[in-house]
C-alpha cells in the first residue's frame, strides 16, 4: 500500500528531514562565552571569554591558581610569590616568568607585555595597575578586608577562567575547615587577648579592625587588642599602647623583618605585659600562611588557633 505515491517504509524518514529542514531555517542562538566580576577595588572586571594565560602579582594570587589546578594557564607571577609562597606550592612555580616585584614598586611591564597575558592578578595595587590596563590588559584587583572576601575572590578566579565548579568545590572546603577550626577554638576555653606583629620598632605596625586577620584572631578563639585602639586595618602604634593594653599572646609575623622572641622580651617597658611574663611570644606561625590572603590562610588559622590554644587539635586538618 501506499501513501500519496510513497512507500509506507519511507515516511518516517520524509517526517524527519522535513522536521530538520524546519529547524534549520531558525538560525541557534549565539552562546556568549563572556565573563563579568566586581574586583576588590570594585571596579568591573569584563572579560570576552574565560582566560588561559593569566598573570599573578601577589603570592596569594598565584596560590589560588595553583590551588585551582591552572598552572598550565599561569604565565607569569612575581619576585614576592617566589620569595614566600607557602611550600607546597613552590615547586610548581618551576618554568613560570618572574616578573618582577610588583609590593611597593613596579613590576616588569615589557614582561608582562611579552606574556600576552588575557589577566593579570593584583594584591598591591599601585600607579602600575594604569601602565598595565593601558596596554590592553584587563586587571584584576584582589585584596580581601575578610576571610568571605578571600573565598568571594577563588570563586571570581574560577569564573575568569572557566572553572566556577571546581572554584566553588575549593571554596566550600576552606569555608568547611575554617568553620571546624573556629568551632574547635571556642570549645579550648575562654578567648585569649592577642596582639599581631606585623613590624617591630621603632615603626611598629600592627593588625586592626577591617582587616582579614583581624577576623581570624576572632576566629582561632582570640581577641585583638589592638580593636581598642585603632579603627584602622593596618595602624602604626606605640610601645606604650601595647603595654597598656597587656596582650596575653603576642604573635610575631614580621621575622623577616628582624622581630624575634628574645628582642620582644628585651623592649624597655615590654616585660610587664603579661605575654612576656608568661613567655607567650610566638614566632611559629609561620607569616606566609597567615599573612597571605589565599587557601593557606587555613592552616595559618589552625597555627593560630594553636598558639592561643595549645594543643588544639582539628581533625582531617594539618597546620
Amino acid at each position: 500500500m501506499k501513501a500519496r505515491g510513497w512507500p509506507l517504509a519511507l515516511v518516517p524518514l520524509v517526517l524527519v528531514s522535513v522536521l530538520a529542514l524546519a529547524g534549520c531555517g531558525a538560525p541557534a542562538k549565539p552562546v556568549s562565552t563572556a565573563v563579568q566580576f566586581k574586583d576588590d577595588a570594585g571596579a568591573v572586571i569584563r572579560l570576552k571569554a574565560p582566560v588561559t594565560r593569566i598573570v599573578a602579582l601577589g603570592p596569594s594570587d598565584t596560590e589560588i591558581v595553583l590551588a585551582l589546578g591552572l598552572k598550565k594557564d599561569l604565565v607569569g607571577a612575581d619576585a614576592a610569590s617566589f620569595q614566600y609562597l607557602p611550600a607546597s606550592y613552590l615547586s610548581q612555580l618551576k618554568g613560570i616568568k618572574n616578573v618582577g616585584n610588583a609590593a611597593g614598586s613596579t613590576p616588569n611591564l615589557e614582561a608582562i607585555k611579552a606574556l600576552h597575558p588575557g589577566l593579570v592578578l593584583v594584591v598591591y595595587p599601585g600607579s602600575y595597575v594604569a601602565k598595565i590596563q593601558s596596554l590592553g590588559i584587563p586587571v584584576a584587583v584582589l585584596d580581601p578586608t575578610s576571610v568571605a572576601g578571600i573565598i568571594a575572590d577563588i570563586k571570581d578566579v574560577g569564573l575568569a577562567t572557566g572553572d566556577s565548579a571546581g572554584a566553588t568545590a575549593l571554596a566550600a572546603k576552606l569555608t568547611s575547615q575554617i568553620n571546624a577550626i573556629a568551632q574547635a577554638a571556642k570549645a579550648a576555653g575562654p578567648a585569649v587577648s592577642t596582639f599581631v606583629e606585623l613590624n617591630p620598632p621603632p615603626t611598629l605596625y600592627t593588625v586592626g579592625p577591617g582587616s582579614y586577620i583581624d577576623q581570624l584572631v576572632s576566629l582561632a578563639g582570640g581577641v585583638n587588642v589592638v580593636d581598642k585602639i585603632s579603627s584602622s586595618a593596618y595602624p602604626e602604634v606605640s610601645s606604650e599602647q601595647v603595654i597598656a593594653a597587656d596582650p596575653q599572646v603576642i604573635i610575631l609575623q614580621d621575622q623577616g623583618f628582624g622581630g624575634t622572641v628574645a628582642g620582644v622580651a628585651g623592649r624597655p617597658g615590654w616585660s610587664v605585659i603579661a605575654a612576656v611574663k608568661s613567655h607567650r611570644i610566638v614566632s611559629s606561625v609561620n607569616p606566609n600562611l597567615l599573612s597571605n590572603p589565599g587557601p593557606s590562610v587555613v592552616q595559618g588559622l589552625l597555627q593560630l588557633a594553636q598558639a592561643l590554644h595549645p594543643g588544639l587539635q582539628v581533625p582531617g586538618i594539618v597546620p
